[in-house]
């Protein structure tokens, strides 16, 4: 019997060996292990905390400087603004009082525009203190209107001349103002076109009045430039702004119109014939009956 030996390839199979993960024998790589989980997690919990007490802490502060400063309601935005415009108005009116007339132009500047310089601004107040000095003036304020960035300031302004402030040393002036919010401010009103309408008006007015009543617009209205131009524009734009003055200044220019384009007549009243009374002349009756009768030296005579 012929023994062989089997093959060893054909009798063991090929397979390869695979290496798996062994735990460490060391059982204290695990407390090392563990430890150092824990501290991470430790330390991300620690960190977590700091992140939302830190945030939390910060939105307690940003709702605190909130409360401190509300955003206004279109009611407080209104009152603000309204403030805002009476402590305009005071500056203005305490810049007028205290004559201190180049604060005034810089209030005024916008208004101005190029029209006036600030010497001829300055100069001019000047003048017309000189010329008429105001004693004492007192600001009424009866009321104050804002709408979106337009304010009206509705006012009375009482000029005295004289101590008594009596008669024509007591001048009234009630009208309303109007100023614009800009970029957090007010602001007098930017300089602008008159109308056309208006600027007709001011200068038929200039072209067909009397000397005195010219150079008391050109004292208005001009601001020491004494420029025909000035005046004429910067009374448009009051008229533009008083539209009932307007109105009224229309009518009477229409109606002096009119009667400058009648004709003139040379009326020739008819020769009359005066003649003088005609008295009347006594009549006598010729058809009477007269008796005389003598007495004595005198004779009696008698009609029937």
């Amino acid at each position: 019997m012929n023994n062989k030996e089997p093959n060893s390839a054909a009798q063991k199979p090929d397979i390869q060996e695979t290496k798996s993960f062994e735990l460490p024998q060391n059982k204290n790589h695990w407390k090392y292990i563990a430890f150092f989980l824990l501290f991470i997690i430790i330390g991300l919990s620690g960190f977590l905390f700091y992140l939302y007490f830190n945030g939390r802490m910060s939105n307690i502060s940003l709702i605190k400087s909130l409360r401190l400063v509300p955003s206004p309601t279109p009611v407080d935005e209104i009152r603000l603004k309204k403030e805002a415009l009476g402590n305009f108005y005071q500056q203005l009116r305490k810049a007028e009082n205290d004559k201190d007339y180049e604060k005034l132009y810089e209030i005024l500047k916008l208004t101005l525009g190029t029209w006036v310089t600030k010497e001829e601004f300055v100069t001019n107040e000047k003048n017309k203190d000189i010329k008429k000095p105001i004693l004492s003036s007192e600001t009424i304020v009866h009321d104050i209107k804002v709408d979106n960035d337009l304010g009206v300031v509705d006012r009375t302004i009482i000029n005295c001349y004289s101590e008594e402030c009596s008669g024509t040393d007591r001048v009234e002036n009630h009208t309303t103002r109007k100023y614009f919010y800009i970029n957090g401010e007010w602001i007098s009103p930017p300089d602008k076109e008159p109308s056309e309408r208006a600027m007709k008006i001011t200068s038929y007015i200039l072209v067909n009045t009397s000397d005195a009543v010219k150079n008391k617009f050109l004292d208005l209205y001009s601001y020491g430039t004494n420029r025909n131009d000035v005046t004429i524009h910067f009374h448009a734009l009051y008229l533009d702004e008083n539209p009932e003055i307007l109105t009224y200044d229309e009518t009477l220019m229409e109606k002096e119109k009119v009667n400058a384009s009648r004709p003139i007549v040379n009326y020739q009243p008819p020769d009359i014939n005066v003649q003088a009374p005609v008295q009347p002349q006594p009549v006598y009756n010729n058809s009477l009956n007269c008796t005389s009768n003598k007495i004595g030296n005198y004779t009696y005579t008698n009609c029937y």
